[in-house]
């Protein structure tokens, strides 16, 4: 529901690629949402605002992007008011268009878990495990039994890990395709290392070992206060460490105001896509902190193949997906403050990984192939 053209999203990404062999539009939402902390009034709030929001064409080459009402709502009747209405407004887009196939990925723009025959082929993209993350509560089981009847619904299905594959097919009975994340990987190991010397020089990290946390950072699940305690701790005995906080994306900007900045921390706020490669190559360790749930076990988030691509080491919390994928740059730390302070300090964290090994175990990790596999996948 939300198409960002200027940020490396799996979204983005994949309609990209899709769009050089066929014709995509993108129902486009990226406007900046405006609201720091979601509760009743500015959910309700941004709910109108997007039932109420007009139609336009945005030629944009190779996605031509588009805007039209969209509904959403909670509750197992309400839900299905708002899913026949979007499916309404998405009829009108495909006449218009002269479209056959719709491809969705967002929890809460399903269309109607009919079982009939539809005028056109609905596919959904699992990015991630929301389903196990509704709590046991009314509106949540509700949500729930909403969302699987829709996944059942759909003409073909598609998701971002193994483990999610397998959670999808124990619910539903129904085996989506494997379709992971990706990255550039050539262009990023190519990327030019003045550019990473420039980031250092202007950020005055001249002899210092540099972690650096690049992502939007502004949801329960992204550990930074966690890491902040395990930096500030760290850094009493290592005081040649330096962090780097990039982003969040600018439509997220503000929506998370940073705790007390301990010293050698440098939160540079949001990157244009055309500069954040410089960011994951300035880099001597990469950090993902993330807080354990059923959501971040089974993802696979970009940043880990980025720094993959970059040939730099990462430290991860225990993400079961991620353990089951074996990368050699990546090490696990228990989502603790104090391990988190032991790795920092530990010299082995600061080891590069071997890149023969590294490019092997990378290779199923192009856009290109994920492209492929979605196609397949949708039947287009």
């Amino acid at each position: 529901m939300r198409f960002f053209p200027d940020l490396r999203i799996r979204e983005v990404e994949l309609m990209s690629r899709v769009a050089r062999r066929r014709k995509v539009y993108a129902l486009d939402r990226s406007d900046p949402e405006g609201w720091d902390r979601p509760n009743t009034l500015s959910k309700l709030k941004l709910r109108w605002d997007l039932a109420t929001g007009g139609w336009s064409v945005d030629s944009d080459a190779p996605v031509t992007r588009f805007r039209m009402p969209v509904y959403a709502a909670t509750g197992p009747i309400l839900s299905r008011l708002a899913a026949r209405a979007n499916e309404r407004a998405i009829l009108k887009a495909l006449d218009r268009f002269g479209c056959d196939t719709v491809f969705h990925s967002h929890p809460f723009f399903f269309l109607p878990p009919t079982a009939g025959r539809r005028p056109y082929r609905a596919h959904f993209d699992l990015v991630d495990n929301f389903i196990d993350e509704f709590g046991d509560t009314r509106v949540g089981r509700s949500r729930r039994r909403f969302l699987l009847d829709a996944i059942l619904a759909v003409d073909s299905l598609s998701a971002v890990s193994p483990r999610l594959c397998d959670r999808v097919e124990a619910l539903t009975g129904r085996r989506p395709a494997y379709v992971p994340n990706g990255a550039a990987l050539d262009e990023i190991r190519a990327w030019p290392e003045e550019r990473a010397a420039r980031v250092r020089e202007r950020l005055g990290l001249g002899g210092k070992k540099v972690l650096t946390y690049i992502g939007n950072h502004m949801a329960s699940c992204d550990g930074m206060d966690m890491l902040w305690d395990a930096f500030r701790e760290a850094r009493k005995s290592r005081p040649d460490l330096a962090l780097i906080i990039v982003g969040p994306s600018p439509d997220r900007e503000g929506r998370r105001p940073p705790r007390d900045v301990p010293d050698g921390v440098h939160v540079v706020g949001p990157v244009p896509t055309a500069s954040v490669w410089d960011y994951f190559h300035a880099a001597d360790v990469g950090l993902l902190p993330f807080v354990l749930s059923p959501g971040t076990h089974d993802s696979l988030p970009l940043k880990v193949l980025e720094f993959g691509a970059a040939g730099k080491p990462m430290l991860v919390t225990p993400l079961s997906n991620l353990r089951s994928l074996e990368l050699p740059h990546v090490k696990f730390v228990a989502h603790d403050a104090a391990a988190w302070t032991r790795a920092l300090l530990d010299e082995a964290t600061y080891v590069k990984p071997d890149g023969a090994r590294l490019d092997e175990a990378l290779k199923p990790y192009r856009w290109e192939k994920a492209t492929d596999a979605l196609i397949e996948a949708m039947g287009a």
